[in-house]
């Protein structure tokens, strides 16, 4: 009997052709097919977001101030929540509240890679939900890192 020859073509690597060159095709597929989530990634204009299951970081735009406010059970609080505050511009401010000064509209879910853009009095800070936590910036360049067990300020 006749055996068929092996249907994978081989293609020896050309000498002259820089590495580089080489290896620019094979790292491109493999970072297309890396980032998944980042591909489904979107923008929230919204007022009130969540993430991390039913909540466990949870923020808001103020609505009788100029900022957000973020919530998560590593936030340290005597009396009531934990939360930080980050305004337009200025540094982190950490506090605790029990009452609501948000806008009471629905609540939207982040995902690793959705930004979120607080509208309102809040404009100037951006969101975005990272792997390492939900990191927020204002335009002074502070900001935060929060999730469920943990926040760094910056």
């Amino acid at each position: 009997m006749h055996r068929l020859a092996d249907p994978v073509l081989r293609v020896p690597a050309d000498p002259r052709r820089p590495l580089a060159r080489r290896a620019v095709p094979a790292l491109l597929a493999v970072a297309l097919l890396a980032t998944p989530a980042v591909a489904d990634a979107k923008t929230l204009r919204a007022d009130n977001v969540y993430a991390y299951g039913q909540g466990q970081v949870s923020c808001i735009a103020v609505r009788y101030g100029k900022g957000i406010e973020c919530s998560s059970a590593a936030v340290p609080a005597k009396e009531v929540d934990g939360y930080l505050a980050l305004r337009v511009t200025g540094k982190v401010r950490r506090g605790e509240r029990g009452d609501f000064p948000g806008y009471s509209t629905k609540r939207r879910k982040l995902a690793v890679g959705d930004v979120w853009r607080p509208g309102h009095s809040a404009k100037g800070i951006v969101c975005t939900l990272e792997s390492q936590g939900l990191r927020c910036r204002n335009r002074s360049g502070h900001g935060f890192v929060v999730e469920p067990q943990a926040y760094r300020r910056f």
